[in-house]
């Protein structure tokens, strides 16, 4: 894919990773990978990118680990292949719940240390608390809908917006 749009889009997925704290170059193979909707090889990955093989490597291999790919070894293939995970979108809204799941439970155990004089500051960041298990809870049931892995509603149809 050699588009205007295609090539933003994977940079664009480069800058969406680099804001979650993951390479950009991750965020490029997630792109590309979604763009072409098939398998491919580390060289071929390199190549549309114009990155070098070891950093595709890396990245892919992050990714892999991270629930988003799958490396696809064909029968009698020399070259191992990669592609999007069946729903890459799932592993995010797990890490999203479990960070926030984490906030509250820190914020809660250091409420505990106001003072009792400072019953209204207590008060207000148990609310901040509340908002982060409250929000963790919102995504698991999100994550929870029939038929979606990932939780998130099926796309609109491309052809008849």
């Amino acid at each position: 894919m050699t588009t205007d749009a295609a090539t933003d889009f994977i940079e664009l997925m480069g800058l969406v990773m680099q804001e979650q704290g993951k390479p950009r170059i991750a965020g490029q193979v997630f792109g590309y990978l979604l763009l072409e909707g098939a398998p491919r090889t580390l060289g071929q990955i390199s190549g549309a990118l114009g990155v070098s093989k070891g950093s595709v490597s890396t990245n892919t291999r992050l990714l892999a680990a991270q629930g988003m790919l799958e490396r696809v070894s064909p029968v009698g293939g020399r070259h191992d292949l990669y592609e999007l995970a069946a729903h890459p979108n799932a592993p995010v809204l797990r890490t999203l719940a479990g960070r926030f799941r984490r906030n509250a439970a820190r914020i809660e155990a250091l409420s505990a240390r106001f003072a009792p004089g400072q019953g209204a500051a207590r008060g207000r960041v148990l609310e901040l608390a509340a908002f982060y298990r409250s929000s963790a809870h919102y995504i698991d049931n999100a994550r929870a809908v029939p038929g979606r892995e990932d939780g998130l509603p099926a796309a609109p149809d491309p052809d008849h917006p």
